[in-house]
């Protein structure tokens, strides 16, 4: 029983993008606006990615560069 409530979720979940560009559509969202839109979160969360990552480096290479 619990293998079929798993698929069930994870079929849910890969139904929810085409369900929301659907409604999207329907509610006056062109492809383009639809592209671009996807191309800001993915812009958004690539920023939100690589900041942290880049401010740790930068407080790495200031702490190596005062221990010299």
């Amino acid at each position: 029983m619990h293998d079929l409530q798993q698929e069930t979720v994870i079929e849910a979940i890969k139904s929810v993008p085409p369900v929301l560009f659907t409604l999207a559509w329907f509610k006056g969202m062109t492809i383009s606006d639809a592209v671009a839109l996807v191309t800001l979160i993915y812009l958004l969360a690539q920023i939100g990615l690589l900041v942290p990552r880049y401010v740790s480096w930068y407080r790495e290479w200031r702490y190596d560069k005062r221990k010299r």
